[in-house]
């Protein structure tokens, strides 16, 4: 039950606390009621455990609420894990924030794929739009990323902005043409 993890979330052992907040985020919308605990965690000293408690954060609400302001801090986070769990969360929770668009299409050069991934998900989400051409410049960058987990992100994001995303057409038709290639 939901209550059992909640308890998890004070166990002694990091593995423990980051397993019962991975169960609590497979509830989605019904473990909201454990929402402040997994806020908690977010800034626990065990990057597991952050990264694990943002990954719930992003499914178990849909309201910015207190979670904005952990999320946005988590993007300065050592840990790629913790940043890309933070880009999913401000993403799926509509966070809007003087300068966000910008930090988050800032990320798309990370070193690591999967805060690259997720920050190609959390543009639309943060409110940057297709008409800003940093967005579309960002998301065409993405589409041609040798990791595919990131190019699949991309076309995703920009398959969210529909018809706005038009600009964005002909990076598609040349990642797809890298792929088939073997790029």
């Amino acid at each position: 039950s939901i209550a059992v993890l909640v308890g998890a979330l004070a166990l002694p052992h990091p593995e423990a606390r980051a397993a019962g907040a991975e169960a609590l985020g497979r509830f989605g919308l019904e473990a909201a009621s454990a929402e402040a605990t997994l806020l908690g965690l977010a800034g626990d000293s065990d990057a597991l455990v952050r990264a694990a408690a943002f990954d719930a954060l992003h499914r178990t609400g849909d309201a910015p609420g207190a979670v904005a302001p952990a999320a946005i801090a988590a993007l300065d986070d050592d840990v790629a894990d913790v940043r890309a769990g933070a880009l999913r969360t401000l993403g799926a929770r509509g966070v809007r924030a003087e300068g966000l668009a910008n930090r988050v299409r800032a990320l798309a050069h990370d070193p690591a794929a999967a805060v690259r991934a997720a920050c190609a998900g959390a543009l639309k989400g943060v409110g940057a739009t297709a008409a800003e051409t940093t967005t579309l410049a960002t998301l065409e960058m993405l589409l041609v990323d040798a990791d595919l987990g990131v190019v699949v992100s991309a076309v995703d994001a920009l398959a969210a902005y529909g018809a706005q995303a038009a600009p964005a057409v002909p990076w598609l038709a040349i990642a797809a043409a890298i792929r088939a290639i073997g790029g």
